[in-house]
């Protein structure tokens, strides 16, 4: 706990941060339910044990116009935490602050079980030394300014495919403009060797909407350091992917018609992964097309099409089979389609169907046999106060 409450105390210090003035507001505070109705793949219809229901719960307290609280709980996430024991124990606590050229957030993890990762005992609340959102900001101009991340630069590039379970976690500095940035970040192994790693990002207006680049990647010499190398300085990881190269685009091409688009390509390490032939896997890439059509106010449904290869670890599910499952797919094509319908403006009611289909028998079917396709039938719901 006092290495929680140095890091915590700091950042109040810099920022001056008195949380006895000001206004509370609960703005922007969200819950999120979503439940599996059907899913072929795992062998399961909906039942007692909620394994196929996720809740998130957003809960945000602005103290002032530069203090802001946020608590996050997502049962999804949680199960796949890099500080908890692996079951739906923990939340992300964030406080912000904002005065004049300086900017920061803190992020911790609190234990409703009082054990970390590890299943040791800790503190109620104790810093999430994996995060990317924790991090000290001196804005130069409006438009201009440099980042210190102490724990994870953060080397995630998707919006769609955005898993950062598959990369190196490493403390860096990031330069950012207004359309975007450059970032570097370096890691002690030992006296002889270091770990280092470049990110950089570009934003431009094209075809009634805008299109992100972004590129990231690990550097190391793999005759002396490998995945099962401890990092010096902080608990991050050496991770699964060298080179992360990510395209995102969000068009209009219509008053009611948004199109979503994204495609990325992974380089991994060598003896990472194997294919089903036992081919030894360098690259992998993923694309994901979405479109909305808004029928009515109210009304919007969307279909979406994804294909990933084995390797593309920066797709959560792709990362669960390839690692988590320690199989293959052969590639996996899913066909989704669904509709939102918007209800008093601050609440959005789901439903979804999702076809998936593998090159491997990956799923398991309902009579605990291995097949290469599955559905998914979903329904959800969010308020937002």
């Amino acid at each position: 706990m006092k290495r929680t409450a140095t890091l915590l105390a700091g950042l109040l210090l810099v920022t001056g941060t008195t949380f006895a003035a000001g206004t509370w507001s609960l703005e922007d505070t969200m819950i999120r339910v979503k439940t599996n109705l059907v899913d072929t793949g795992e062998g399961t219809v909906n039942d007692d044990s909620n394994e196929d229901t996720d809740l998130e719960l957003q809960f945000n307290v602005q103290i002032d116009d530069k203090t802001k609280i946020t608590l996050n709980y997502n049962t999804d996430d949680v199960k796949d935490s890099n500080y908890v024991d692996g079951s739906d124990n923990a939340a992300e606590l964030l406080i912000y602050r904002k005065d004049r050229k300086i900017e920061a957030q803190f992020d911790a993890a609190v234990s409703f079980n009082g054990k970390d990762d590890k299943g040791n005992n800790a503190d109620f609340i104790f810093e999430d030394q994996t995060s990317y959102k924790t991090y000290l900001k001196l804005n130069f101009t409006k438009d201009v300014g440099v980042s210190l991340y102490p724990f994870n630069m953060g080397l995630a590039n998707g919006v769609v495919f955005d898993e950062d379970k598959g990369h190196t976690e490493i403390p860096g500095l990031v330069l950012q403009t207004k359309k975007g940035y450059i970032g570097i970040g370096m890691d002690a192994v030992d006296s002889e060797n270091n770990i280092m790693a470049l990110k950089a990002g570009y934003s431009f207006d094209a075809y009634n909407g805008k299109i992100d680049l972004k590129y990231s990647g690990a550097f190391w010499d793999s005759d002396e350091i490998n995945r099962s190398t401890a990092v010096v300085g902080t608990a991050g990881r050496i991770g699964y992917i060298t080179h992360d190269i990510n395209v995102h685009g969000e068009f209009r091409p219509a008053k009611n018609v948004n199109l979503i688009a994204e495609a990325g390509i992974n380089m991994l390490p060598e003896k990472t992964l194997y294919d089903a032939d036992g081919e030894e896997i360098k690259s992998a890439f993923g694309l994901s097309v979405k479109g909305t059509f808004d029928v009515t106010r109210e009304v919007s449904p969307y279909v979406q099409v994804k294909y990933t290869t084995d390797g593309f670890l920066a797709y959560e599910d792709m990362y669960k089979i390839n690692i988590d499952k320690n199989t293959e797919t052969s590639g996996l094509l899913e066909l989704i389609g669904g509709v939102d319908y918007y209800f008093q403006d601050n609440v959005i009611l789901n439903g979804e169907i999702k076809i998936m289909n593998a090159g491997e028998k990956v799923f398991i079917d309902n009579d605990g046999g291995y097949t290469s396709s599955a559905l998914v039938l979903s329904a959800g719901a969010a308020y937002k106060f």
